[in-house]
């Protein structure tokens, strides 16, 4: 088979690429940077284009005989920018899989395991808005065209060679010896899903049937609250956790962006749990997260010490703002924050 991946050296595209390849697939990858070639596997071709430039990439996919494609880069992709794609590669395209994303789950979410039956919305984020515009306009064609889509929508994605500043950001902590903040007594629960098991997924969706019209919500096999994965994180990283519980209220106090508890937080600052039923995928594509919390931290932690944490592409290492929280929090409950 035939893949056309759109997006295939950073990250979540990079580990994908190696699945396909590790699995005999041939591989074309569109990307924005003229030298993404130098991170490709051998035999791997890589087309220089930017997406939005509908034009050039008509002309480099005309007339090219692609079995599916894998849409995993984001430029904003819009459905314009699929359209392009899809018009290119043509009628006979076996499978569209689109990389979109869980955050497409409507607020709030108050039944868990949440399933791919929960309602969708936008939200006020334009990322989400583009990913659920994109969906829309996929499962329309799948309607009217029968073309055969599969969404995918993953949940914060950890792992090597991240450029998401998540795990990151309390390595970056830990190792400089600097407390880490927990809203309330820590109690929401969180999820993460490990880079291999998401490429995995991609995979999988490209060889079963039963995908053809379907989204599927693809994360890790355990859900865990805040404070113990704060823990994990000491135990991983073979530090002692310097907590600090405070009332959220505090980051009113703040102005935007205000304190940042790292990106994985955002569902902690909306003071929501999260935790994904995975069950559709295990029973129709397979998909069994083969990785536990512990493991791939692990090794995101052992990436992060080969690199000095330097493919973070939103990394925060001024600590002023943190202090500034710090003597805020200790004068409001009159301690020093740590328990």
């Amino acid at each position: 088979m035939q893949v056309l991946i759109m997006g295939g050296t950073r990250f979540l595209g990079k580990f994908i690429v190696e699945t396909l390849v590790r699995h005999g697939y041939g591989v074309t990858s569109v990307n924005i940077d003229e030298n993404a070639s130098s991170r490709l596997p051998p035999g791997v071709e890589s087309i220089f284009c930017n997406r939005k430039d509908h034009a050039k990439l008509r002309g480099a996919l005309d007339g090219r005989p692609f079995d599916a494609v894998l849409d995993i880069g984001n430029a904003p992709t819009l459905p314009e920018d699929i359209a392009v794609v899809l018009d290119s590669v043509g009628p006979a395209l076996k499978r569209y899989v689109f990389c979109s994303t869980s955050t497409v789950y409507k607020k709030p979410i108050v039944i868990f395991p949440t399933t791919e039956d929960h309602p969708v919305d936008g939200g006020s984020r334009p990322y989400t808005q583009n990913k659920l515009k994109c969906e829309e306009f996929l499962f329309v064609r799948f309607r009217r065209d029968g073309t055969p889509i599969t969404i995918i929508r993953p949940r914060h994605i950890y792992g090597p060679e991240s450029y998401e500043y998540r795990e990151g950001f309390f390595f970056d902590r830990l190792t400089r010896d600097r407390p880490v903040f927990i809203p309330g007594e820590g109690s929401l629960i969180t999820q993460f899903g490990y880079v291999e098991d998401m490429a995995e997924s991609f995979r999988l969706a490209l060889e079963r049937d039963e995908a053809v019209g379907q989204a599927y919500t693809i994360t890790g096999k355990e859900c865990i609250t805040f404070n113990a994965y704060v823990d994990l994180l000491g135990k991983v990283t073979g530090r002692k956790v310097k907590k600090i519980f405070f009332d959220p209220k505090l980051l009113e106090k703040f102005d935007k962006p205000g304190l940042s508890l790292g990106e994985s937080l955002h569902s902690l600052k909306t003071n929501s749990h999260i935790c994904y039923d995975v069950s559709k995928a295990k029973e129709q594509l397979g998909y069994v997260p083969r990785f536990s919390l512990e493991e791939g931290l692990r090794k995101a932690f052992a990436w992060y010490l080969q690199t000095g944490g330097n493919t973070y592409v939103k990394r925060v290492m001024n600590f002023e703002l943190e202090d500034e929280f710090l003597r805020l929090v200790s004068a409001a409950d009159g301690s020093t924050g740590r328990p």
